[in-house]
């Protein structure tokens, strides 16, 4: 008894269409075509992670300073909120 199209293992995978209609295969120069737009959206992802980091890294020097220069009463009120 051959199996219906709705069988689990008969089901096509994401992308086998388009390998098995020769559509995987790219023109040189179409690939040209994509990689200004490529530059620029690895470029502005580039500086969301550059501002991120530099954002945290500030955060983490000036809590390390406030640690170290921090009274023994600061302490103890921050320690008794817990």
């Amino acid at each position: 008894m051959p199996c219906p199209d709705s069988c689990p293992w008969k089901r096509i995978r994401p992308g086998e269409t388009e390998y098995l209609s020769n559509k995987h295969l790219v023109d040189v120069t179409e690939v040209f075509k994509v990689v200004s737009t490529e530059k620029k959206a690895r470029l502005i992802k580039l500086g969301f992670y550059v501002i991120f980091f530099g954002l945290v890294i500030t955060r983490l020097a000036l809590s390390v300073v406030s640690a170290v220069f921090a009274d023994d009463e600061d302490i103890v009120a921050w320690s008794t909120i817990y």
